[in-house]
């Protein structure tokens, strides 16, 4: 399953990431840009408070367990954005 279709990466791409990180601090809970694409990436995980805020933000429609069932989704570079990731081509061997 790749990275943004599971529920915590559809929830994100389509609350929007800028959007997001404004309501997390607005909640209390600050993040940076670059926190969010971690977690979707399955590099780091919110802590608890920041997830809880998560929840509330979905209106409950996404659960603590789908976000921290996130599936680890790599290669992962600081630029991905929603619909961009492409696998790397494969290495060609002489």
């Amino acid at each position: 399953m790749e990275r943004w279709d599971t529920p915590f990466g559809q929830f994100v791409q389509a609350f929007g990431v800028t959007k997001l990180c404004r309501a997390m601090r607005e909640q209390g809970e600050p993040v940076g840009q670059e926190a969010i694409y971690h977690w979707i990436a399955g590099r780091a995980q919110p802590t608890p408070p920041k997830a809880k805020v998560l929840v509330q933000l979905s209106n409950n429609t996404l659960t603590l367990e789908q976000i921290y069932q996130q599936p680890k989704a790599a290669p992962w570079e600081p630029g991905d954005r929603p619909g961009t990731w492409k696998p790397p081509a494969e290495a060609t061997h002489s």
